[in-house]
């Protein structure tokens, strides 16, 4: 990824739109991220998210439209009759960020939080 100028680029876009998310919501979009790569899904159905989370329809919609107003996810209609799916969105020229920074850490015994909380991207420079 250091190597190649578009990666680089997404990264600073995807800091600078999480810079200006409420930590609150950076929290669940994280918790999001973990449970995606756990059941290996780029999406979660509405109704796993609302179990999951104990969070009800409202919460989810408040907190999920402030992601999609940074850009950074969304609710999406799935395919099946009335169905609804959770999804944070990947970064131009790249893989989804969320999921990055999860297998990042997993590789290094970094704190995912320090990314999240601290901003601290720093630490992909190693």
């Amino acid at each position: 990824m250091y190597k190649d100028p578009k990666q680089i680029k997404g990264i600073h876009a995807f800091i600078d739109k999480l810079r200006e998310v409420p930590l609150s919501e950076r929290e669940f979009a994280l918790s999001l991220a973990e449970r995606m790569k756990r059941r290996g899904v780029d999406v979660l159905p509405t109704d796993d998210v609302q179990g999951a989370f104990n969070i009800g329809a409202e919460a989810l919609k408040r907190r999920m439209g402030i992601l999609d107003h940074h850009g950074l996810g969304s609710i999406d209609e799935g395919t099946g009759y009335r169905t609804w799916n959770v999804s944070l969105w990947s970064r131009k020229d790249g893989d989804n960020p969320w999921i990055e920074i999860l297998l990042f850490c997993e590789a290094t015994n970094a704190d995912p939080r320090e990314f999240i909380h601290d901003l601290n991207f720093g630490l992909y420079d190693g």
